[in-house]
């Protein structure tokens, strides 16, 4: 506990790191930046609390929520156990963009929605770059499009925003920036399958309609994998493929079907080979 006081008094107090408590600029996740002006995202925080740490022997777990919006973190033993905190006899958790606060476990797993398993299984390093790509990503699209960097009045980054025309105008360079930070997140997490959904429409909105259609096909092709693995086994062979079409319509929104057939289309008429 005091060599987290220590940390926490330098870096909030004497050096002056804080939280940005905004959204929309994409420097606020820039390490070289954050290091030198001091507001920062969460990520951004979290990535420079864990290395001060790190250099004073202190390893910490740490678990990336919310898509990346927000990180908690705990102090981790020679082995990887989890040694969370503890405060007035209540297990705790820190908040890096809470200037290093406590937070109770039983505070954090309501006000998250997870189960304290869910929480303390962790998050890896890559799941930290790629949340810290995603505000990037974030900020960069809402410039492309000229909205509101809030997240509860932005224009979502969706099927159904390029299906229905939601979006009206663009920044050429913002979108290419965006479209730049979702391909380093696809590297950083291969699997993540609502990662290579972003990465696909960004290249259906930078105008790379072969790069969209290919990612939008290999989504497609592993939700059809997911569902049909959902649906097990079974000595009717004709009764799982059934099964799994079934619980594949309930996985894929319709928009993405209709983008997908769209860019097919699109690449039929100009001459691509789309076989």
């Amino acid at each position: 506990m005091q060599v987290l006081g220590a940390v926490n008094s330098v870096l909030f107090g004497r050096q002056g790191y804080a939280a940005c408590n905004r959204y929309g600029t994409p420097s606020d996740s820039q390490l070289a930046t954050v290091l030198e002006s001091g507001p920062g995202s969460c990520a951004a925080l979290t990535v420079l609390y864990l290395e001060v740490c790190s250099r004073l022997d202190l390893p910490l777990g740490f678990k990336v929520l919310e898509g990346g919006r927000y990180c908690l973190a705990w102090p981790r033993g020679e082995e990887g156990q989890q040694h969370p905190l503890t405060a007035a006899g209540e297990a705790c958790v820190l908040d890096v963009y809470g200037k290093g606060a406590l937070l109770t476990v039983k505070e954090a797993t309501e006000l998250f929605a997870v189960t304290s398993e869910e929480l303390f299984a962790g998050s890896s390093r890559r799941e930290l770059l790629a949340a810290l790509l995603a505000e990037q990503q974030h900020a960069y699209w809402c410039a492309a499009i000229g909205c509101s960097p809030q997240p509860a009045f932005m224009t979502q980054l969706s099927a159904a925003s390029a299906v229905k025309q939601h979006v009206r105008q663009l920044n050429g360079l913002s979108i290419e920036r965006a479209t730049a930070a979702a391909e380093k997140r696809a590297a950083l997490l291969p699997g993540d399958l609502q990662v290579q959904l972003e990465l696909a429409l960004l290249c259906y909105f930078s105008g790379r309609y072969e790069d969209a259609w290919l990612e939008l096909g290999s989504y497609l092709e592993a939700r059809a994998a997911t569902a049909t693995a959902t649906a097990g086994a079974g000595s009717d062979a004709d009764e799982v493929v059934a099964k799994g079409m079934e619980a594949y319509g309930g996985l894929v929104d319709d928009d993405v079907m209709l983008l997908f057939e769209k860019l097919q289309l699109e690449l039929m008429l100009g001459g691509a080979d789309v076989a």
